[in-house]
């Protein structure tokens, strides 16, 4: 069992309203400010676009920055918010992930903070994209991404199918 302690929320390490910035209407820029693999704490600029389908970076995060604004956020708040309107902790976020998987009939073991990160790579992975855009897209540094990637049998049985 990892301790996560619980810190207060720092404008100028955390997320806040000024980072995400729309740049065109297709284009969202997220800067993170400091990441834990960002040691001289540099931060990085992130690219978002608007995609079709569902789940569109640019339409949520549009959508989400909407609501902050109405609700009188300013630059230097938090992003991303309980329903209180407390700065979202790491801790309150993967409490409310796991009763959700609980509520959908999964188990809650399975799941952390980085199931994100796997998958991601892993549905990357299924999709043909290749190692080098998934390790930029995941701001891997080395190839340590692939520990992530999750094979499923389906896509065991297709690499089968193509040897014969």
């Amino acid at each position: 069992m990892s301790l996560h302690v619980e810190l207060c929320f720092d404008p100028d390490s955390n997320l806040c309203v000024s980072d995400i910035n729309f740049v065109s209407e297709c284009e969202v820029t997220v800067n993170l400010k400091a990441t834990k693999t960002d040691i001289f704490r540099q931060g990085i600029i992130i690219s978002l676009f608007k995609i079709e389908g569902v789940v569109c970076p640019y339409k949520l995060l549009s959508q989400l920055m909407s609501v902050r604004l109405n609700l009188n956020a300013k630059q230097n708040d938090s992003f991303f918010v309980e329903e209180t309107g407390k700065p979202l902790s790491r801790n309150y976020f993967i409490s409310k992930l796991k009763t959700i998987l609980i509520a959908l009939g999964y188990s809650d073991k399975d799941y952390s903070g980085h199931s994100f990160r796997s998958g991601a790579a892993t549905s990357a992975s299924s999709q043909g994209i290749e190692d080098s855009m998934i390790q930029t897209l995941g701001r891997w540094k080395s190839d340590c991404f692939k520990r992530y990637i999750r094979t499923s049998k389906l896509d065991i049985k297709s690499a089968l199918e193509k040897i014969k």
